[in-house]
Parts: C-alpha cells; sequence; structure tokens
C-alpha cells in the first residue's frame, strides 16, 4: 500500500494512521518529537532556526550551542555513527551540504511509524507499509 501525505510537513505511514491525525497533536506535553526519519524536534518557536511550525532539529540545536552561534543553512550537523537520535556532541560533525552529500549513504533501514508504530521501508522517495502491529 503506498501512500503520499496531502501536507508534505505531517508523515504517516498509511491513510488508516493518518486519520484524526493533525500538526496539532504533536504539540505535547513532552515539547517534543520524533519525526518518520528518526530525528528528534523540539518545541521552540521562538527561536530563529525554528521551523514554519515551530519545530527545531535537536542535533543543530546542539550543534549551534555548542558553537555559540546560529548554523546557516548550508551547514549540515551530520551523526557519525549514523544514528539520528543520538544528539550527544561527540557524535556530531558539522561539515558544508557539499561535503555532506558527497559522503557514502548509509543502507536503508525499514523506520517505525512514530503514530501506530508499524513498520515503513522506505525505497528512495516512496514509503511502502510492511505490517502493522
Amino acid at each position: 500500500m503506498e501512500f503520499q501525505p496531502m501536507r508534505p510537513e505531517i508523515r504517516f505511514c498509511s491513510k488508516k494512521c493518518s486519520s484524526g491525525k493533525t500538526a496539532r497533536q504533536r504539540d505535547n506535553s513532552r515539547g517534543w518529537y520524533r519525526d518518520p526519519k528518526g530525528y528528534i524536534l523540539i518545541r521552540k518557536p521562538s527561536h530563529p532556526m525554528a521551523s514554519r511550525e515551530g519545530y527545531v532539529m535537536e542535533h543543530r540545536l546542539r550543534m549551534a550551542e555548542h558553537l555559540g552561534r546560529m548554523l546557516t543553512k548550508d551547514e549540515v550537523v551530520h551523526h557519525e555513527n549514523g544514528i539520528k537520535d543520538d544528539n550527544r556532541i561527540e557524535n556530531l560533525e558539522l561539515m558544508p551540504r557539499r561535503i555532506h552529500d558527497r559522503l557514502p549513504k548509509p543502507p536503508i533501514r525499514p523506520i517505525v511509524c512514530p503514530h501506530c508504530s508499524g513498520t515503513i521501508n522506505v525505497s528512495g522517495r516512496v514509503r511502502h507499509v510492511e505490517a502493522v502491529i
């Protein structure tokens, strides 16, 4: 079953998973959420690096705090061990986007839907739902 979300900022594994879910449900008491790609986003609407929805990627926030300055759009924070929610400063490396784009891509791993815990296989840009637990 293939599913393309109507709004690109909201990603679900299937139509069944998306029913009744909105961007407002991300705003929980924790103040953060894990996106479908595995990154942690923190709610900071007034931060200069925040998205339109008011979230900042935690690894970019940690690197900016470590450097004492804001990151530019051309700067990429690379996770050295490939684990996208491991945001320890010793695991993060700042590099220009053109260098980061030349790095070998890690093997595509299935990810877990944050809404229904179903396994999502990613092949290129299309997501396929394998199993909903």
